[in-house]
């Protein structure tokens, strides 16, 4: 099933879990060697791959038996600066702030 991001977190972690039993299966792995080689308990991979939440270090590792770590440069992108920030030598921005009101924002009570 297609996952659009209008799903609630219960709908995606059992699709995760879902996919990464199929993907298991495909590489013909049984649910206790995937445990051994993931260093996890077997429960926390049945409970994985029943949709229920588990540590993201557990499903990191579980990943990474399946090869499927590379997969995650799909889910957040690297940001790369645009060219123009490149030539103007900015700075990479650390974090946001909030707006700063401009003095000549309307209030209530200012109508008078």
């Amino acid at each position: 099933m297609k996952i659009y991001g209008t799903e609630n977190n219960e709908f995606i972690l059992r699709e995760l879990g879902t996919r990464i039993k199929d993907s298991r299966i495909a590489m013909s792995i049984s649910q206790r060697d995937m445990a051994a080689k993931a260093g996890l308990s077997l429960s926390t991979v049945i409970r994985m791959e029943k949709g229920e939440a588990v540590n993201v270090d557990h499903i990191l590792n579980v990943m990474r038996v399946l090869n499927l770590l590379p997969n995650l440069e799909m889910l957040i992108a690297e940001q790369i600066p645009l060219p123009v920030e490149q030539l103007e030598h900015k700075k990479k921005r650390q974090r946001v702030s909030k707006a700063t009101k401009t003095s000549d924002e309307w209030k209530w009570g200012d109508e008078t």
